[in-house]
Order: structure tokens, then sequence, then C-alpha cells
């Protein structure tokens, strides 16, 4: 665990910036996340993610929030781009998530965020703030934003 006072500032409140937020939040620190975007919109379509990803995210003890809100890959086929025959087929499904521990789930990008965010135990997330620069001390560091 890491000690009481100690501050992380995590720059980004994507999927990435989100979960190292959680991880390190989880761990004792206090931390800010910083957003660029003015607001939290639902951007983006579909994200897949593998049994690698959806095992950390259960170590983070998201695995029923993530299940409900992701729906397990049963298969992956790759198709003909002129005419749709399938040239390959892989089985996933329950095959995968027993053989790799955990399933890979397709989300929608912003449940997936939204799982994330509510999530998020005791951080700050501040919006409209575009870090420009990091300057680093022996002391820790200062970051320095975009007016606006």
């Amino acid at each position: 665990m890491v000690g009481d006072g100690v501050r992380v500032a995590v720059v980004g409140a994507g999927i990435g910036g989100l979960t190292a937020a959680i991880a390190i939040a989880r761990s004792g620190a206090h931390v800010d996340v910083f957003e660029q975007a003015p607001q939290l919109a639902p951007v983006g379509a579909s994200l897949a993610l593998g049994p690698n990803a959806t095992r950390l995210l259960d170590a983070l003890d998201l695995r029923d929030p993530i299940r409900s809100v992701g729906v397990r890959a049963e298969a992956v086929e790759l198709v003909r781009w002129d005419d749709g025959r399938v040239l390959l087929r892989t089985e996933l499904g329950a095959g995968a998530e027993s053989y790799f521990g955990a399933p890979p789930l397709d989300f929608l990008r912003a449940d997936l965020h939204g799982v994330l965010l509510s999530s998020l135990p005791q951080a700050t997330v501040e919006l409209d703030a575009q870090v420009t620069r990091v300057d680093q001390a022996e002391d820790g560091v200062t970051l320095r934003f975009a007016d606006g």
C-alpha cells in the first residue's frame, strides 16, 4: 500500500487513464485525473478486450460491473471484403474463458467508460484541463496547464 498523503496525477480520462487511476487509488494514494476535453462524451463505437485485459479488470474487483455491460465474444470471423465469405473462424466463448481464466468481452466504449468512471474511488476528475508540461523535482512534479 502507498502511504497516506501520496498524491498521483493521471493525465487523460480515457479507458487507460481511468483504469490506472482505479488501480493507483486502491493502493492508497489520492488520485487527480486531468482530462483536456470539456466534457466526458460517449465517443467511439465498440471495443474488444481480450482475456488478459479482462483478467486485470477482474483483479480490480470489476468483474461484475464489466460483465454487466460487456458481451462475451463467442467467435471471431475474418470475412472477405467483397463477397462476405468467411475466410477464418476462431471459436472463443466458454472454451477461451476456461483456458485463459477470463473471457474476451466486447463493449460499447461509452458503457465501459461509465463503469470505470463510477468505480473510481477517492479521486478527482478535472475536465477542460490540458496538461502542456510536467516539471519534475526531487520532491515531486508540477503540472502546467493551457490557459483556458
